[in-house]
């Protein structure tokens, strides 16, 4: 190879560069793959359809760092209770940036996690984290609701003292 390079009056090196990336019969690959681990680069073109061993471990590895999240994250989280279509419900209600919980019955379920829930002011739907379900009847009279405006489930505040060092100081 090296007679006809000097014989045709092209460059040795790249002759020598295309001889080393030449895959041997015995082993399967290049001398320059079995130094270097990879192929060096060729003038010749070729076509490279197999992902590199390299590409392949980081996929595997990636699929098992996948995995071994999941298992983590799945010891902690539980299935949550289906609903049945009439069930009086607390569902989660946003208004502007408020989000309140509101008096609801399940209407129907959407999918395997959402639902149809018939509230006061319209019907909703709703993923299962966003539902309570309750005992309470949904129609009970009470002082809110003869005024019009949606329940809103209270949340419990502490009692608030004023505090001990302004009680000298005056208003004027």
């Amino acid at each position: 190879m090296m007679k006809k390079s000097l014989r045709d009056n092209t460059d040795q090196y790249e002759t020598l560069l295309e001889l080393r990336n030449t895959p041997r019969q015995g082993t399967g690959q290049s001398p320059a793959k079995m130094m270097f681990g990879r192929a060096t680069q060729s003038f010749l073109p070729a076509i490279s359809n197999t992902k590199s061993e390299r590409a392949r471990n980081a996929t595997q590895k990636r699929a098992r760092h996948r995995l071994l999240d999941k298992q983590s994250y799945d010891k902690g989280a539980r299935d949550l209770k289906q609903l049945s279509p009439g069930q009086p419900v607390y569902y989660q209600h946003t208004e502007g940036k408020k989000y309140d919980w509101r008096r609801g019955k399940v209407r129907a379920k959407h999918s395997e996690r959402s639902y149809i829930i018939e509230g006061k002011n319209g019907v909703y739907r709703r993923n299962r984290v966003h539902i309570r379900p309750t005992t309470s009847e949904v129609n009970k009279d009470n002082s809110k609701d003869n005024k019009g405006e949606a329940e809103v489930q209270a949340r419990p505040q502490r009692a608030r003292q004023k505090v001990h060092w302004t009680k000298d100081y005056t208003v004027c």
